[in-house]
């Protein structure tokens, strides 16, 4: 999936340019990054994709703005390295990572025994600390 920086849609893989912008489109994950933070924030990890922002600035002036100013990207740090940190579901009642998955089988068994009463249709996580689940 590729993404245009200056706006933020998200284009299949055959597309070559933003039909908004007319900007080469990138990984969306990159093109996002630049929306939200601005160019500066990816200069040393994806160099070829700076050069290209900074081509596109000097020809097309402020009008290749972003969500936040490129002064702002200073001021919000760099996404850490090691994001499957930050992935751990949490508990929303009591924020504890003590959790399981509810099994489907889990889910059908106590659906049969209780019908539609069951307190687990539409839930995927209980938290082992505070009995809940979402």
């Amino acid at each position: 999936m590729k993404g245009c920086p200056i706006c933020n849609k998200k284009y299949q893989d055959d597309v070559l340019k933003c039909n908004q912008c007319n900007i080469e489109l990138m990984d969306w994950k990159i093109a996002e990054r630049i929306y939200l933070y601005g160019y500066d924030n990816i200069k040393t990890q994806y160099p070829k994709e700076y050069q290209r922002m900074i081509k596109y600035r000097q020809v097309n002036g402020e009008k290749g703005t972003y969500k936040n100013s490129t002064t702002m990207s200073k001021a919000i740090p760099p996404q850490p390295k090691h994001q499957s940190e930050q992935n751990i579901p949490k508990c929303p009642t009591c924020g504890s990572t003590n959790i399981k998955h509810i099994s489907t089988l889990n889910r059908a068994v106590s659906v049969g025994v209780f019908g539609l009463l069951s307190g687990k249709i539409g839930k995927n996580y209980e938290c082992l600390n505070c009995k809940a689940r979402w």
